[in-house]
C-alpha cells in the first residue's frame, strides 16, 4: 500500500470519484483539467498545482485540506520545533530542513515541489 503523500491524496481523490459514481474522464470534465492529469493524481504520481487544487475541490466540493496529504501522525509533529535548518560539516553544498509551522494552503503544494525537486538525480541547487 502507498502511504506517500501523493498515494495519500490519490486514494482520496479516487474515493471522492467512486462517491459519486463518477469516471476520472467525468472528473476531468467537470473540473476542466485534463484527463491525464487527474490519472496522474489517482496514480499518486504527483500533487496538483495550487489553481488545478482549486479545480479539483470546485468539482468535488471539498475543501483543500479534506484532499492533500496529512502528517497528523507524524512524530514530528508533536515538537514545538517551527523550523530548523542544519547544515552538515561533510556535505557543506546540502542542509537538512524541518518546517511545522501552518502555512496559506497555495504556498504547500509549492514547497512540496520544490522537496521533490531536489530529490531528482539531476537537481541543481
Amino acid at each position: 500500500m502507498d502511504r506517500s503523500e501523493n498515494g495519500q491524496f490519490g486514494r482520496r481523490i479516487k474515493e471522492l470519484i467512486d462517491g459519486k459514481g463518477w469516471t476520472q474522464s467525468d472528473l476531468a470534465r467537470v473540473s476542466s483539467l485534463p484527463r491525464d492529469s487527474i490519472s496522474v493524481y489517482v496514480r499518486g504520481k504527483s500533487l496538483p498545482l495550487p489553481d488545478s487544487l482549486a479545480k479539483l475541490c470546485n468539482a468535488l466540493g471539498v475543501k483543500p485540506e479534506d484532499l492533500l496529504p496529512s502528517a497528523v501522525d507524524d512524530p514530528y509533529l508533536t515538537s514545538s520545533v517551527s523550523f530548523q535548518l542544519t547544515v552538515t560539516s561533510q556535505e557543506s553544498q546540502t542542509a537538512w530542513i524541518r518546517l511545522d509551522r501552518s502555512l496559506p494552503i497555495e504556498i504547500a503544494p509549492k514547497i512540496y515541489e520544490l522537496v521533490k525537486e531536489a530529490d531528482e538525480p539531476t537537481a541543481n541547487f
